[in-house]
């Protein structure tokens, strides 16, 4: 899975393709990985709306990040990746 998430956020990155538009082309994987950010922006009380305006890199990294397991600082580092997207 974890491949699976690099190869998409680096064609789409290279592409310039938002989350949103790559993982409409994508199935019941990219359903599973929507309610995964979704699940991490909502435990960390980030505006889930924001969804919306992530690149398929913010993506990569807000999955990978909650789903580790040093759970130490990841709602910190998640609002970091977000924050990517806001400026």
């Amino acid at each position: 899975m974890k491949r699976f998430l690099t190869v998409i956020a680096a064609t789409a990155t290279l592409g310039g393709v938002t989350a949103p538009a790559a993982m409409a082309q994508q199935g019941s994987d990219m359903s599973m990985l929507t309610g995964q950010v979704y699940r991490a922006l909502r435990d960390c009380e980030i505006d889930t709306n924001v969804i919306d305006t992530l690149t398929m890199a913010q993506v990569a990294g807000i999955t990978l990040t909650a789903s580790s397991s040093d759970a130490a600082d990841t709602c910190g580092e998640i609002e970091s990746i977000v924050r990517g997207s806001e400026e």
